[in-house]
């Protein structure tokens, strides 16, 4: 679906339990983070680059700020596979 409007209901819903999923894994994961902000870039306006809807979760520590807009601005994870690596295993630790 291009955007938040196009999907149904059910699949929204099954894309922010997902979400929540994320959210929870990130929080336990060691990542260190003590929160997650969960975003959906809803068409051009709202900086939405992918022509498809998709749902961002974004780990948060206390005070990063200004890590966390440089983030926004530069889009780059300096060790994806670590991150990814991190979540799995947070995933796998709640399931």
């Amino acid at each position: 679906a291009p955007i938040l409007g196009d999907l149904s209901a059910d699949l929204a819903a099954r894309v922010f339990g997902v979400g929540q999923r994320l959210a929870t894994a990130v929080r336990r994961s060691d990542l260190a983070a003590d929160g997650a902000n969960l975003v959906v870039n809803d068409g051009k306006s709202a900086f939405q680059t992918v022509a498809h809807t998709h749902l961002h979760v974004l780990p948060r520590q206390s005070g990063d700020k200004l890590r966390f807009v440089k983030g926004l601005i530069v889009r780059r994870n300096i060790d994806p596979e670590g991150t990814a690596a991190a979540i799995r295993s947070a995933l796998q630790r709640t399931e």
